[in-house]
């Protein structure tokens, strides 16, 4: 009876999503094909700094615009995320701090994002970027983008990608735990039916929770700066490129 019981658990797992928590991987495991778009982002010491072109040293951030503030820690901080825009569903974000009193940043970061694999997942609540930023808690940044399945760049060949920051005065600080978990939530609705699409985007949505799937139950590891081993196709950003379901490619950059 208690073997049966067993067996019956076990395929309930298997057919309803279930995930059950795995080991961390160890050092020397397989390293995700999805890799982290920085371990860390440091705050320069003066003005800002343009991620996607390092070369504009000279107020290369748009700082006229509307900003969302919070205090953190004695220092009041500035975020600004406008999009999508254009087809490749483009967001620019500026994250910036300052003195609790000021009204304007005095020094920060901005970047672009693509959620194009939004496209692939259409059902799927309205994205959250900043959270905790009331609660007393680290407030965090969490940043979506995309990734291809393969070199074909097609949007029915994309997948969004999450990865979650804890914010503080020096920059932006990884949190892998935090990042796993969003994994495990993004691969579920990959799973679930769309009411309405076609035998390729069914396709690519299990192929996509496939790659998600290995993130969340921590069956990869992210690679450390220290960490000579190469990522297959060199992923980097937080988006990749592949020809199995596994791999993945970053997509472009798109300059302001």
């Amino acid at each position: 009876m208690r073997l049966l019981q067993h067996v019956l658990i076990l395929f309930f797992i298997s057919t309803s999503g279930v995930v059950l928590p795995a080991d961390k991987p160890a050092d020397n495991g397989p390293l995700c094909k999805l890799q982290p778009m920085w371990r860390e982002q440091r705050f320069p010491d003066v003005g800002f700094k343009d991620l996607d072109d390092e070369t504009k040293v000279r107020n290369p951030c748009k700082l006229n615009q509307s900003w969302e503030t919070f205090v953190h820690q004695g220092m009041k901080y500035f975020v600004s995320i406008k999009g999508p825009s254009g087809s490749g569903r483009y967001w620019n974000i500026t994250l910036g701090l300052a003195q609790a009193h000021d009204i304007i940043p005095t020094r920060g970061i901005c970047f672009t994002v693509s959620t194009v694999g939004w496209r692939t997942l259409q059902r799927f609540r309205a994205l959250e970027w900043l959270i905790n930023i009331d609660s007393g808690a680290t407030p965090q940044l969490v940043l979506w983008n995309s990734f291809f399945l393969d070199d074909s760049a097609m949007p029915q060949r994309s997948g969004l990608s999450v990865w979650v920051y804890n914010i503080g005065v020096d920059g932006l600080q990884f949190d892998e735990a935090a990042t796993r978990h969003r994994y495990l939530e993004l691969k579920n609705a990959y799973l679930k039916p769309l009411a309405r699409t076609n035998l390729r985007v069914y396709k690519s949505r299990h192929q996509i929770a496939r790659v998600l799937d290995i993130i969340a139950t921590n069956r990869c590891r992210f690679k450390k700066p220290d960490d000579p081993t190469p990522i297959a196709n060199e992923v980097s950003n937080s988006n990749t490129n592949a020809t199995t379901p596994s791999d993945a490619t970053p997509l472009p950059n798109k300059s302001k």
